[in-house]
């Protein structure tokens, strides 16, 4: 007995150090997880209710406090960040941005009601100008990120470079970065004080930086920039030379584009890198999961999954609503102002085709407001009507969505024709060489696509104030004829002699005077560096003021004709418009009542 108890002590001895050690090694592998919630483009996009048409929309803020509620009930450990383009899109954005400046800014509140980590500045945020998008910044409880926005002071970034954060177990550094391209878009005025650098080159900075002196498990970078660039002047869009150029990130959140994407992509190591993009509306988010198993300082493995989240059907929260419904209620008084009666109906889809009623009232502002002879104005959205019935102050913001400054300039009547030849070298083709379309469509396009046109309709630029013809069977570069400039002097038709060597005064918007779409640079042939002593002046405040200005003195939406200008031939092109029409246009729900 007593050698049994012997041989048993004997055997416990061994195994209960083994048993120890085993479990002691099961216990020190440790997992740990991270979900990344990101948000881009939701321009404006609060509350349930599109207040461009006064009717409900997808989407927005409120319900995405209803999928945030949700996700953080799972209890796990949650990080969520915004790529920018806050501050403009729905007259929520313009109220808060401009006319009740009193108090910390809705957006402000709301994101920090969110509980947002960070956040990116989108150019449209830096188009507010200074005293706004300073003052939404200073309201936020989070920090915001732009690593090649620089201080021309200091040399050093205007924001943070980048953020690291520390959550269940997971160290994590999010870099920022904003388009490069502002300049192309935005006069000084809005951004002093800054420089914009290449995304590329300030990433191949900061992104070993970040690695080496920070030691993060993972690397996130938040772009207020797309996919695939075509701009000539400026890597705007860099998401896919980040990707294949940049070694060591694990996640790209894209944004500006307004396109969603969602695949894995070679990076510049052997590794991947997850690139998402939600598309704009606040209508999907990025969801991102990060996942590693460590041993002691061992990493056993290291996941990084994720796609995109389509909350645009949430039900509001309505707790969030709550919260602000004072606010809610006063955009909705601000869009409700009567503005006038219409007595026709006006579309902007016809504005693709020729001169439009539509076209003549933002030409008619434009041209009254600056005293230029001539205006260029492009159709900003095709996708709006006006009724034969009340106008409202809301109709104000579906005429003119963006918040563009009105700008006059110098400009020889060579550079005006050069201007417009290169416009619709972008805009139109010749039918029988495209399957019977006018309008410049995509390659192989469907009528299911979204963008189906080969440039946006923000680049068609026409001319108020000269009487012309674009011939569609020409090559491109001879294609526009201008016969005549209106007389100011003589009334309302009369034109006179338009001379190549002349020099005329143009009345434009602040982004196509600051180079936006390239018709000033690449067609009028004017330099970079020469556009702003060609400026006469810019108003302080946005073309959209000087339109409901326009209608508050006179009471109406319909104006004289200012356009005079055709597609030819026209036997060819009415048929082709005909059938543009119905392909563009066959499905469309009007979005103004």
């Amino acid at each position: 007995m007593h050698g049994m108890k012997k041989r048993l002590f004997g055997l416990l001895s061994v195994l209960l150090p083994l048993a120890t050690f085993l479990l002691g090694g099961c216990a020190s592998r440790q997992e740990h997880s991270l979900r990344i919630i990101h948000t881009t483009d939701l321009h404006g996009n609060v509350f349930p209710t599109d207040f461009k048409a006064l009717r409900p929309t997808s989407g927005g803020m409120s319900r995405l406090a209803s999928f945030l509620k949700a996700a953080r009930s799972e209890r796990s450990e949650l990080l969520l960040f915004d790529g920018g383009d806050v501050l403009q899109g729905d007259p929520t954005a313009y109220y808060y941005n401009y006319m009740d400046t009193t108090g910390t800014h809705l957006f402000s509140r709301a994101m920090n009601y969110l509980r947002y980590d960070a956040a990116i500045p989108g150019n449209h945020d830096i188009e507010t100008g200074h005293a706004v998008y300073d003052k939404w910044v200073a309201g936020c409880d989070f920090p915001f990120l732009a690593a090649n926005a620089i201080d021309t002071e200091t040399d050093k970034p205007y924001w943070a470079p980048y953020k690291v954060f520390d959550r269940n177990g997971l160290r994590v550094a999010l870099l920022g970065f904003i388009t490069p391209a502002i300049p192309e878009w935005l006069p000084q005025s809005l951004w002093t004080g800054m420089r914009f650098d290449d995304i590329i080159e300030s990433a191949k900075y900061w992104v070993p930086f970040v690695i080496q002196e920070e030691k993060p498990d993972f690397v996130v970078c938040v772009l207020h920039s797309g996919r695939e660039n075509d701009n000539s002047n400026y890597l705007e869009d860099a998401g896919m030379t980040l990707a294949r150029e940049v070694a060591g990130i694990d996640v790209l959140l894209l944004g500006h584009d307004h396109r969603e994407y969602s695949r894995r992509v070679k990076g510049a190591e052997a590794d991947s890198v997850l690139v998402l993009n939600p598309a704009n509306h606040l209508d999907k988010v990025s969801d991102v999961r990060l996942s590693l198993a460590r041993k002691g300082d061992k990493v056993l493995h290291k996941r990084v999954e994720g796609g995109l989240t389509d909350i645009s059907r949430l039900a509001p929260d309505s707790a969030f609503m709550a919260h602000f419904s004072s606010d809610e209620a006063a955009v909705r008084r601000f869009v409700n102002e009567p503005m006038c009666v219409s007595s026709t109906e006006i579309s902007s889809a016809d504005a693709l085709f020729g001169p439009s009623p539509f076209m003549d009232l933002i030409h008619h502002v434009m041209l009254s407001e600056s005293g230029a002879d001539i205006s260029f104005a492009a159709p900003l959205s095709i996708n709006t009507d006006l009724p034969a019935d009340s106008i409202y102050m809301y109709h104000m913001f579906a005429i003119y969505p963006y918040e563009n400054f009105l700008c006059t300039m110098q400009m020889t009547g060579r550079e005006i024709r050069d201007y417009l030849e290169f416009s619709y070298s972008r805009w139109v083709a010749d039918p029988t060489r495209q399957n019977g379309h006018l309008i410049l469509l995509k390659k192989d396009v469907v009528a299911s696509d979204r963008f189906k046109t080969m440039y946006p309709s923000f680049n068609y630029s026409a001319a108020g104030g000269l009487r012309y013809t674009v011939d569609v069977t020409k090559p491109i570069g001879e294609r526009v004829l201008i016969t005549g400039v209106r007389d100011k002097m003589s009334g309302e038709g009369v034109y006179k002699p338009f001379v190549l060597d002349s020099v005329y005064t143009v009345a434009l918007n602040s982004y196509r005077a600051n180079g936006g779409g390239g018709l000033m640079t690449e067609g009028a042939g004017i330099a970079p560096e020469e556009l702003h002593s060609r400026l006469k002046n810019s108003t302080a405040v946005d073309i959209r003021q000087a339109l409901i200005r326009y209608v508050r003195r006179t009471g109406r939406v319909e104006v004289p004709p200012v356009c005079d200008w055709q597609f030819v031939p026209t036997g060819s092109v009415k048929e082709a418009i005909a059938r543009d029409r119905k392909f563009l246009f066959d499905k469309r729900k009007k979005i103004t009542r």
